[in-house]
């Protein structure tokens, strides 16, 4: 994931996106 997208997007939001990856 980007830095950018971690600013843009809370930590949840990145979080179940990286899970969706795996």
């Amino acid at each position: 994931m980007q830095a950018s997208l971690s600013a843009d997007y809370p930590p949840r939001v990145v979080t179940v996106m990286l899970l969706a990856n795996v």
